[in-house]
């Protein structure tokens, strides 16, 4: 299993009752690509954004891998330094050339995304 990365527009996403949300039949994703599989979702993303105090990616595992996250308006400020964050970890923990190049490469999916839904006045959702 492995988790996506989209954003929908505004009113694509609908509120259920205590917070839940799902994203409306029908609605098309205008940005749709691969975070990660499980493991290095949970390894690389929200392991380390725990432990260095990151709390918009650390969600992205933090109710176990079948819940989805998502963001819109203040938080794609917050989200954009998180990720700026992660990625000078990942660079200063001596990950391999490969793994790091692809983790940087998915950081910039994430950096698209917000661009993508703070244009629309959308959401970025990962499930």
């Amino acid at each position: 299993m492995a988790r996506d990365l989209g954003v929908y527009r505004f009113e694509d996403i609908v509120e259920g009752p205590t917070g839940s949300w799902h994203v409306r039949d029908g609605a098309e994703d205008l940005f749709d690509r691969p975070l990660g599989s499980e493991s290095a979702v949970r390894v690389f993303w929200s392991e380390p954004a725990t432990a260095l105090g990151l709390p918009l990616i650390a969600s992205v595992y933090e109710y176990g891998f079948y819940h989805g996250v998502r963001w819109s308006g203040d938080q794609f400020r917050a989200v954009a330094a998180e990720v700026d964050r992660l990625e000078a970890y990942w660079i200063a923990a001596g990950l391999p050339p490969d793994t790091l190049a692809d983790l940087r490469a998915r950081a910039a999916l994430v950096r698209q995304a917000v661009s993508a839904a703070e244009a629309c006045g959308g959401w970025v959702v990962i499930t």
